[in-house]
């Protein structure tokens, strides 16, 4: 499988950063207190992650 470089994979697939996420989630009352929080949030509140970007 060939490896994509940083460009070709935000054009292909898209590309979806967290950095300060954590605050903005739980400024909106999204629980960010466990080790996978990034993923519970895009699965049941992501009408909230995407207010927060």
């Amino acid at each position: 499988m060939k490896k994509m470089g940083l460009l070709e994979q935000i054009k292909n697939k898209g590309l979806v950063l967290d950095g300060a996420m954590s605050y903005e989630l739980g400024k909106q009352g999204v629980d960010t207190n466990n080790k996978l929080w990034t993923a519970t949030a895009l699965i049941d509140q992501l009408s909230k992650v995407y207010q927060a970007h």
